[in-house]
């Protein structure tokens, strides 16, 4: 099976390359770690609790590959909210409102759906 193509590491001016899927180089990882929670205080609070860290654990163990069948053969490595929860941690909880994917797929969808890749 062939390798997707590598690409540069999004930190300014690095020439790194990493994997698809992976914005940062190890060197630039940790300065870029919290980027996008740093952003929303809300999603780390509920996604940095021991509950949701040994629940994400449970659910990848029992949900082992990407949703994304038909063009993804990545084991799955996010817990995805299929509706948004945000304001409203009974849908956050609900397994009904759960898939997994692969970081590489989560990453598309969600530029997709919040209008990120334009």
């Amino acid at each position: 099976m062939p390798y997707k193509a590598q690409k540069p590491c999004s930190h300014t001016g690095c020439p790194n390359i990493t994997k698809v899927g992976i914005p940062y180089c190890d060197t630039h990882k940790p300065l870029h770690k919290n980027d996008y929670k740093r952003k929303n205080p809300e999603l780390n609070r509920i996604y940095s609790t021991k509950r949701w860290m040994d629940y994400r654990k449970m659910y990848l163990s029992e949900h082992p590959l990407c949703v994304n069948y038909d063009e993804c053969y990545n084991v799955a490595t996010v817990v995805h909210h299929i509706k948004d929860y945000m304001g409203n941690d009974e849908l956050f909880w609900d397994s009904n409102n759960h898939e997994p994917m692969c970081a590489l797929c989560h990453n598309k969808h969600t530029a997709k759906t919040k209008g990120w890749g334009k």
